[in-house]
């Protein structure tokens, strides 16, 4: 975020691409997203329950899952923080 000039990170979308990642490397890679302390994270494709598992116990309130594109959109907007509302 440094580099952006970014001081917030909204959320994390995306295939985390970790099925063959032994346990403790999805564990380090949940702590370091903790880090960044996004409002959503959103596991698509290739996440695998362990990683969505992970997310449960750590960033519950953040972890937000969807089943298809339409359901992305509204879950999304259920996560955004109150008051949200994106740049002009």
């Amino acid at each position: 975020m440094a580099v952006s000039g970014v001081g917030k990170l909204h959320a994390v979308l995306g295939g985390f691409h970790l099925g063959p990642a032994p346990q403790d490397y999805v564990d380090h890679t949940v702590r370091e997203l903790e880090r960044l302390s996004p409002d959503a994270v959103v596991p698509m494709h290739c996440s695998v329950a362990k990683f969505v598992a992970a997310m449960h116990r750590v960033m519950p309130d953040r972890l937000v899952t969807v089943t298809s594109a339409a359901a992305s959109r509204s879950a999304f907007e259920r996560a955004q923080p109150a008051g949200y509302r994106p740049d002009p």
